[in-house]
């Protein structure tokens, strides 16, 4: 099954790659519209669910204890680090299988150059100067002084205690994704359409797209009590981020599992950083009425 459909895709592949774009970004904002619609009554119920489920009669208290306080949404130590433990865990496990297939040159590797041939034909004047241009916000010099900026008005207007998580993630993400490409020495797509002397694989725009951008918006997220802007805030920071990412595929400068692999590295990050922010915030170093 799985030839039968690589046999029908790769000679439809420019007519998929021009046409899809579309209904992708069609699907993702009535995803989005049904989030802001029905997500805040979805994680009331659920909340209530939480409230009245009672374990009570179960035969096995230590048990019982175990998934209480995992499941106490009340406490950082409960469901919140539950979760964040799960998807890093979860994060990691798709890290390792996308450097595996990378490394052993599986099945990726092949649908890399597909989508890479694919795309370099169907390229057009408009959307190289529209991608290129996003791509540009994740030039290391832009994110480094952007940073910079970032980490002294932080520290001056609010604590050092705000900066932290950034430095972290940034300091973090910036060093595996720098080790990684001198690692695999992976070649860049004999399709990119602009000259890159550093290797391929991870891609750093991806990485930081997650470990610094994403970031940022997750800070201004956190601040923010208003439901409706705060999905629009998810909303905007989520497509920035994915835009940023695919940018790098549809110039050609990377391969799908290159960004793919910055994506998860820096959300490997990108979890550390606000766990580590959530605990400052329980500890009450920072102050989210912003008058610490």
């Amino acid at each position: 099954m799985d030839d039968l459909l690589w046999a029908w895709v790769q000679p439809h592949g420019v007519f998929l790659l021009v046409h899809s774009g579309w209904w992708l970004v069609t699907g993702w904002v009535l995803l989005w519209i049904l989030l802001w619609l029905f997500a805040q009554a979805i994680l009331r119920r659920l909340q209530q669910t939480m409230m009245f489920w009672r374990l009570d009669s179960f035969p096995f208290p230590r048990i019982v204890h175990l998934l209480r306080t995992r499941f106490d949404n009340q406490h950082l130590n409960g469901l919140p680090l539950t979760l964040a433990a799960t998807v890093f865990f979860a994060i990691t496990l798709l890290l390792s299988g996308v450097v595996e297939n990378v490394v052993e040159r599986d099945f990726i590797v092949e649908f890399d150059h597909w989508i890479a041939s694919s795309m370099a034909q169907a390229h057009s004047e408009s959307t190289v100067f529209i991608f290129h241009a996003i791509t540009i916000l994740g030039n290391s010099n832009i994110v480094v002084t952007l940073w910079i900026i970032t980490l002294i008005t932080l520290s001056v207007f609010g604590n050092r205690f705000w900066a932290l998580p950034l430095f972290i993630s940034f300091i973090g993400s910036a060093s595996m994704a720098a080790l990684g490409k001198y690692g695999f020495a992976r070649s860049r797509p004999i399709e990119a359409l602009f000259v890159m002397y550093s290797p391929s694989f991870p891609s750093g725009h991806s990485t930081l797209a997650m470990s610094f951008y994403a970031v940022l918006f997750y800070l201004w997220w956190r601040r923010t009590t208003s439901w409706d802007r705060q999905v629009w805030i998810a909303f905007i920071g989520m497509s920035f981020v994915l835009l940023l990412a695919s940018s790098r595929i549809i110039i050609g400068v990377h391969y799908v599992s290159d960004v793919l692999a910055g994506l998860l590295l820096g959300s490997l990050w990108f979890i550390i950083a606000i766990s580590l922010y959530e605990w400052l915030s329980f500890k009450k170093y920072i102050n989210f009425k912003g008058d610490n």
